[in-house]
């Protein structure tokens, strides 16, 4: 981690190498395991390591920053329609909430909103979403929501506030002080739950704060990022032009040397001398040579070129089996990052439905918890201060919000299977377009829409001849 201090005691928020989260393996085998609650188990500490280390590996890692935005890009941003009775109410409300929503927050509209929604929900594992007074809303880091380290009060849990019931009563909202968050009673605030929209999704009974997605996958982001590192400079170093430079003399010398002895004109110890110079006149040196250099050779020297020998097969083995661990986290496709040159038509389609199950379930989550009960809070409050009329009565919350269509794998094979089945009979032109999104390529609904006709003209036709409607397919088919 670098840089900002995020925990409430004012220490640095290092992220170790071993994950926080990870528990001992000799604790499993030592029989070191306790029913310690969710709370005990990842603490808020641990929180924020987790959740600065995600952070800031979004904003470096192009791999993990992929995988966010193929997340973010696939949930989209929702149109909403209006469906009461009244045909006039619901106009008016479209554009009232189109005109709400385009100055929703102080700093960004709708679209970015919900972007951010997707981001950090995925980074983070929950929203908070604060309806402040003036008619904004406002998004809460969940950073920002914590306890006091020597709060004592067992109805307060890392920063939500319980009733003697056990129902939510508020949320305690923390204060950057310099490079720390502090919770203390004098600088942090007490907002009511009603004024808090909290998504999240839990996996235990005690659990009060959400699951972090992306947790699972930050050994397998470290070892990708290191061992990233590391190929790319051993790759940089062998691409330069390295030469072995053998300067073998020796033979020369010994030629010379045995001559003079013979001839008596040496003595013993020049013949010593003589002898050891040998290991260095026969000596082998690697020189790398800088590209658009030249390599001067003594006499007696000869240059001989090292082949580079990198194995990239490993590496890619390596990297697509991580990042298909990084990917599982949140269910999306590795053909996302690395296209379909790694897969086969039926595994990318398993996936791909896959990852549409996953998103739709978040879809719901964030329409239920946020999108419904926002649009429903404007127009109660804009007729409040007279600035909305009410609609019929008890329909100011029939509001659809509709995402953009899942792209698929073949659209031809869509198409295909979609005008079967309307000639068929078993479905309608509406139930297919609302299949595939209401917000779908206006091609493929146009095919559709075709495909609708063609099959109501052939049953007028099968009535006016009095020939089958397969009979009429056939000859259409044929070109009668």
């Amino acid at each position: 981690m670098k840089g900002l201090v995020l925990d409430q005691f004012g220490k640095t928020a290092s992220f170790s190498r071993i994950n926080p989260v990870q528990p001992s393996y000799d604790n499993a085998f030592r029989g070191g395991y306790h029913p310690y609650t969710d709370t005990e188990q990842f603490p808020y500490n641990n929180r924020i390591k987790v959740i600065s280390y995600l952070r800031e590996e979004a904003k470096t890692n192009a791999i993990l920053a992929g995988i966010i935005n193929a997340w973010v890009n696939t949930v989209g941003v929702p149109a909403f329609k209006s469906v009461s009775s009244s045909k006039e109410y619901n106009e008016e409300k479209e554009e009232f909430l189109e005109s709400r929503f385009s100055n929703l927050c102080k700093t960004y509209d709708f679209r970015t909103f919900v972007r951010l929604i997707c981001n950090e929900y995925v980074l983070t594992g929950e929203v908070f979403v604060y309806f402040l007074k003036d008619g904004h809303v406002k998004l809460l880091p969940a950073e920002l929501i914590g306890s006091d380290p020597k709060n004592e009060d067992p109805n307060e849990v890392d920063g939500i506030i319980f009733s003697a019931n056990g129902y939510v009563e508020g949320y305690r909202l923390g204060k950057r002080i310099k490079n720390k968050i502090s919770f203390s009673k004098e600088d942090s605030q007490v907002i009511p739950a009603n004024f808090v929209n909290h998504l999240c999704r839990r996996t235990r009974i005690e659990q009060v704060r959400g699951d972090i997605p992306m947790m699972p996958a930050i050994q397998a982001i470290q070892d990708l990022s290191e061992i990233t590192k590391a190929k790319v400079k051993s790759i940089k170093i062998q691409s330069s032009l390295s030469y072995a430079i053998i300067k073998n003399n020796a033979q020369e010398y010994i030629e010379m040397l045995q001559a003079a002895v013979s001839e008596g004109s040496v003595d013993a110890q020049d013949a010593l001398n003589w002898t050891t110079a040998r290991s260095s006149y026969s000596r082998n040196a690697v020189q790398d040579i800088e590209r658009g250099s030249m390599l001067y050779l003594e006499n007696g020297e000869d240059a001989k070129p090292l082949s580079t020998n990198f194995q990239s097969g490993d590496f890619s083995a390596f990297e697509l089996m991580t990042i298909k661990r990084i990917c599982g986290t949140i269910a999306v496709p590795q053909q996302e990052i690395l296209g379909y040159d790694q897969s086969n038509y039926s595994s990318s389609r398993a996936e791909k439905l896959k990852f549409a199950a996953f998103v739709k379930e978040f879809r719901k989550d964030a329409v239920q918890t946020i999108l419904l009960p926002l649009q429903s809070w404007l127009v109660r409050r804009a007729v409040l201060f007279g600035d909305f009329i009410a609609g019929p009565e008890g329909e100011d919350n029939k509001v659809e919000y509709i995402f953009p269509a899942f792209a698929t794998i073949d659209e031809n094979k869509a198409v295909q299977a979609a005008s079967e089945r309307l000639a068929e009979g078993l479905t309608s032109k509406s139930q297919e377009i609302a299949a595939i999104g209401g917000q779908a390529d206006q091609v493929l609904r146009d095919r559709i829409q075709y495909a609708a006709k063609q099959a109501q003209l052939i049953k007028e036709m099968a009535v006016e001849s009095g020939l089958t409607e397969e009979e009429i397919r056939t000859e259409l088919e044929a070109g009668k």
